[in-house]
């Protein structure tokens, strides 16, 4: 899987700034400005779509599959197999639906407002 990258937090920015002064206060001025950047660079490019996470979670399994099937490690081979399965039913499952899967941060703000019900009417 991927690298995540994160957008700073204070005491990111904080540290950050406290080690720029400790050489030179523009140093940690120029680190700040970078992460933003880099961070508004990610935003922008890296998907945000909870759907191609599910599909490059089901891949990943597969691929994981294959090398325990290889190494004749049928117990975690069929374990592997049965989390893709669930993954791939849940893919189909929205496709079969329409419904978009809202993207992570909003579905996370769905969860603490309250506003996600799951099929039996009640919060996982």
């Amino acid at each position: 899987m991927g690298v995540a990258i994160a957008p700073p937090t204070e005491i990111g920015a904080t540290s950050i700034m406290v080690l720029g002064s400790i050489q030179a206060w523009y140093a940690g001025v120029i680190a700040i400005i970078a992460t933003l950047v880099a961070s508004a660079i990610a935003d922008r490019f890296i998907p945000n779509d909870l759907e191609y996470y599910l599909i490059r979670v089901a891949w990943a399994l597969d691929n994981r599959e294959a090398d325990y099937r290889k190494q004749n490690d049928l117990m975690r081979a069929d374990a592997t197999h049965q989390m893709a399965d669930s993954i791939k039913g849940l893919i189909e499952e929205v496709h079969s639906t329409g419904d978009k899967v809202p993207p992570i941060r909003k579905a996370k703000r769905m969860y603490r407002a309250g506003e996600y019900e799951s099929r039996n009417g009640s919060c996982p």
